[in-house]
């Protein structure tokens, strides 16, 4: 018995990209301009007032209207598909409201659709639609395309790309030099905008959050927190950070590894708590940091991870034997 072929992801994605796109087109988004168009104009060239109503009122309908009630992170799929509705009924928006409105269209398709979920970058304020990529339990996904699923499939209607998504990385890499050479400038932060070759990259630099997913709290380095505090660092030093992310991009994704992380946080604690209590606690805090997390830093930074893995299992061997040698075992 015949039947109508099973969309791929990639065509899923096209049919939530062609429609998120005509859905917002009408008003668009206010986080993109062309410097052509902030030129000062005379008498021979006067101000289009049609332009200037539109630009109004597609900046009333994404501020006013949309982003004070968008979805925090966390929330279900139900509220985002809500959200969408309601952007597309506004027919304006940015990134997350594209990403969204694609995320109604699929979840309003009858019969099998993939497992699809709104991908956040935090540190980019950058959202897209990913379709048949297995969720990740701990709500993170990889930090490198080339780890997704062979036929996972993205749907960024503000950017304008729809593809594979180990392909996203250098189709993002181009539209953003064209957009720069196009005269397209994008927000910079602090009120500053300009080239959105400035973003080059940046799609595989940063974690990468499922917006539905709730993170897993993440696990302190106890060892490495209390040596850099020795030194007046804090939780959010770059140092912390490095080694952070090594653990979460590198160690965790073995697992192998992962369970000398997890016989690492099992011993770590207590081994703090003696340190901490020790004579000299402070010194013996500055040791660790010299010898053992200066050293890591480094060698992650030089992409050394087997010098780096090596710091680790030392000073997991340390951590194993110290509570018998402060009893005097």
């Amino acid at each position: 018995m015949g039947g109508r072929k099973m969309p791929t992801n990639l065509e899923w994605a096209i049919e939530a990209y062609v429609h998120c796109v005509e859905a917002l087109e009408p008003l668009g988004s206010d986080n993109k301009r062309f410097k052509a168009a902030l030129k000062r104009r005379d008498e021979e060239d006067p101000i289009d007032l049609a332009a200037m109503e539109q630009r109004l009122r597609r900046e009333n309908a994404i501020k006013m209207s949309l982003k004070p009630n968008q979805p925090k992170m966390g929330a279900m799929m139900a509220n985002v598909v809500a959200y969408g509705r309601k952007a597309r009924t506004e027919k304006a928006g940015n990134c997350f409201e594209h990403a969204a409105v694609a995320a109604a269209y699929l979840a309003e398709q009858p019969g099998h659709v993939p497992n699809f979920d709104i991908i956040q970058i935090p540190t980019l304020d950058h959202a897209f639609v990913i379709i048949g990529q297995p969720a990740p339990q701990n709500g993170v996904y990889p930090m490198m395309f080339n780890a997704f699923a062979a036929d996972a499939a993205i749907c960024d209607g503000w950017a304008r790309i729809c593809c594979p998504a180990r392909d996203y990385p250098i189709i993002w890499d181009r539209t953003m030099s064209l957009w720069n050479a196009g005269g397209l400038e994008v927000p910079l932060g602090d009120f500053k905008w300009g080239s959105p070759t400035t973003y080059c990259g940046d799609v595989e630099n940063y974690p990468k959050q499922s917006y539905t997913i709730s993170p897993v709290p993440a696990k302190k380095c106890f060892i490495a927190t209390a040596a850099c505090a020795a030194f007046g660092l804090d939780e959010d030093c770059d140092e912390l950070n490095t080694l952070r992310r090594f653990r979460d991009e590198v160690l965790r994704r073995d697992p192998g590894w992962a369970r000398k992380v997890e016989a690492y946080y099992d011993i770590a604690p207590e081994a703090v708590e003696m340190l901490q209590n020790a004579a000299g606690a402070e010194t013996i805090m500055r040791r660790v940091y010299v010898a053992c997390i200066t050293p890591a830093v480094a060698a992650i930074r030089a992409d050394d991870h087997e010098l780096a893995k090596r710091i680790f299992l030392d000073l997991l061997g340390e951590l194993q034997s110290f509570p018998q040698r402060a009893q005097g075992g």
